[in-house]
């Protein structure tokens, strides 16, 4: 007698939340099968294990991570020991990471206040856990933290509406969502509108962070000998960037 021979799994079908493996029963090296051990992990994270009699011959694995990638593997028992472990077989739940919707459909002005449709980001098929916001006027390095942690709750989603914007002024705004799968990040523009509700003309150019940083350096003047308040706004500079 030795220890059973290694099961192998087959994948019959993985959902969002979960994946349902089957196997046919391996040879038993000569000792009746005590039951079976399936192991399963996200790469880089801990096993977790399930016990099975050994009667069973499918599996369902549940409560699992939408939008991400399973390592599977499983072995049987007998009265001799526990078997070699089956290869390691790679399966993805389905889903992925939320996609942003247009700015148009997203973002509504008027002179005063941004009301964002939260209800237009699509979900990627995984459930979105939380939205990140900020904005700042067009041209400044510093962001304003709306909030950093919104509900995916329908009550929360469906509109965010928030004020004290100036009149006829463009700013850009930066919306991260959560969910299984990852995490997306999206910049916009927008205008507020005057106070009559028209809206402005866009920038001839919008600026790039890397414009907004060489700004700043260059409003220093070097040449003067200030060479220690040039040191300081780089360095601020350079804080900004990484706290954003």
């Amino acid at each position: 007698m030795k220890q059973p021979a290694a099961p192998q799994i087959i994948v019959q079908y993985a959902s969002a939340d979960s994946i349902r493996v089957s196997w046919d029963p391996p040879d038993d090296g000569g000792a009746p099968l005590q039951g079976y051990s399936i192991f399963y992990r996200i790469a880089g994270e801990t096993w977790s294990q399930a016990e099975l009699m050994p009667e069973n011959n499918a599996y369902t694995i549940t409560q699992l991570k939408c939008g991400n990638q399973y390592i599977i593997k499983m072995s049987a028992h007998n009265l001799v020991g526990d078997g070699v472990a089956s290869e390691e077989i790679n399966v993805w739940t389905k889903g992925k990471a939320s996609q942003a919707p247009n700015g148009n459909e997203l973002i509504v002005t008027n002179a005063s206040c941004v009301n964002l449709k939260l209800s237009a980001w699509h979900n990627g098929g995984c459930p979105i856990h939380h939205f990140s916001i900020e904005h700042r006027p067009l041209g400044d390095i510093r962001w304003t933290v709306v909030t950093s942690d919104i509900s995916n709750a329908e009550e929360n989603r469906e509109n965010l509406i928030f004020c004290d914007f100036l009149p006829a002024k463009w700013y850009q705004l930066r919306i991260s969502a959560t969910n299984d799968a990852g995490k997306t990040t999206e910049h916009y523009h927008f205008a507020t509108t005057n106070i009559d509700g028209v809206t402005i003309p866009p920038p001839s150019v919008f600026p790039s962070e890397s414009d907004l940083m060489n700004n700043l350096i260059n409003a220093t003047n070097p040449t003067n000998g200030d060479w220690f308040s040039t040191l300081i706004v780089i360095v601020i500079i350079t804080v900004a960037m990484i706290t954003v």
